[in-house]
């Protein structure tokens, strides 16, 4: 089970100062790369299918940031018999697995963005190592996975990829949000999808988990109903036998609100700026009008996508040949009953994005959709 920080960021304890990082400076894009093409490229990424010799390919940068490398069927990432889903870790991730993730301080801005900069040359690496091979891939980014994406775009390139599906993320998020998450208080958006609130009262939140009944049980739960999952993940990291463990409960603070500065420092950059010169054409970006984690798009980012001066969002062009359209039909929670909904698609000028989105859609949701666009890029 993940905690999808993006999601819900929470702080669960109080700051502590920073100490000397253990890791060396950043480097340069390049020779991070270099660094990451020397591993071993296997070791990198869970591939959930037979990778055959022609096998087609759906790279996957997942969202959170997440501490933990993996996914089940129940998830947010799109499936289908005609690809092969590939996982990609991120740094975090294999660092948490080395204890390379500290437990007593928090990482650093520096550090972070380390982090993310070997998160991204992986996602690359990755890419250009099975198009070598002759498979056909594709990019399917989720929300901290499309800050990740970017940042690739940033220092790499989109030339290994077939097509890139870049979902729920921001270009430029409001720098209110991201100065929240540097100062470890959580933030979200309102229903609107504009306006931002706090996130809640953390203590509350994680009193309520530890007073569930029967708390540490439920680290030996298994399988874990969909809505025990975060419960159960608490109670796994945190319990020791039938008790909850002090010391454990604070390294895994620790380690939580490191992930809140991890997207902290990808989430700040201004894309709309850093990918003014990019060749965009390969992109289909799709967002929802009540996303509350991120949320929606604001004009100006949906221009500098596709290219369109003046589009406006809530009055869109009554008829236009690059703008239209589409109902579908969708159960948006499991075990829901399908309701029918109307996507918006905006074709982009030469060079530049696609841009779906549909207002009535949150963070989660699109799915089915966005698995038939990938479905049709193969």
């Amino acid at each position: 089970m993940k905690i999808f920080l993006i999601t819900a960021p929470i702080v669960l304890f109080s700051c502590a100062t920073p100490q000397t990082a253990q890791e060396s400076s950043p480097r340069t894009s390049s020779e991070i790369l270099r660094t990451v093409e020397a591993r071993n490229l296997e070791s990198l990424y869970t591939a959930f299918g037979t990778i055959s010799a022609n096998a087609d390919i759906m790279l996957v940068s997942q969202g959170g940031p997440e501490f933990e490398s993996s996914f089940t069927a129940g998830d947010r990432i799109p499936q289908d018999p005609a690809y092969v889903r590939v996982l990609a870790k991120q740094e975090q991730m294999i660092r948490k697995a080395n204890g390379r993730i500290p437990t007593d301080r928090l990482i650093s801005d520096e550090e972070a963005n380390e982090i993310n900069m070997y998160s991204a040359a992986i996602l690359y690496a990755l890419a250009k190592d099975f198009q070598a091979k002759g498979h056909n891939v594709i990019l399917y980014a989720f929300s901290f996975g499309s800050y990740v994406a970017a940042k690739m775009l940033q220092y790499y390139s989109d030339e290994p990829f077939t097509k890139i599906f870049i979902t729920v993320a921001r270009l430029d998020m409001p720098l209110e949000f991201v100065n929240s998450l540097f100062d470890l208080r959580g933030k979200r958006f309102s229903s609107d999808g504009k306006t931002i609130i706090d996130a809640g009262n953390v203590d509350d939140f994680m009193n309520r988990l530890k007073n569930t009944p029967d708390f540490c049980s439920f680290a030996a739960m298994d399988p874990l109903p969909d809505d025990k999952k975060v419960i159960a993940y608490f109670a796994k990291e945190i319990c020791t036998g039938n008790t909850v463990d002090r010391e454990k409960e604070i390294a895994l603070g620790f380690i939580l609100q490191s992930g809140m500065i991890l997207l902290a420092n990808i989430s700040g950059n201004r894309y709309t700026e850093i990918l003014k010169d990019r060749d965009l054409s390969k992109i289909t970006y799709y967002f929802g009008g009540k996303d509350r984690a991120v949320g929606r798009l604001t004009n100006a980012e949906v221009r500098f996508l596709t290219g369109k001066a003046g589009f406006d969002i809530d009055n869109p062009p009554a008829s236009v040949d690059w703008y239209r359209t589409q109902n579908f039909t969708e159960a948006r929670d499991e075990g829901s009953p399908p309701q029918n909904f109307t996507m918006h698609i905006i074709k982009g000028a030469p060079k530049r994005a696609t841009v779906k989105y549909d207002l009535d859609a949150g963070h989660s949701h699109l799915k089915e959709e966005i698995k038939k666009d990938i479905v049709a890029s193969f």
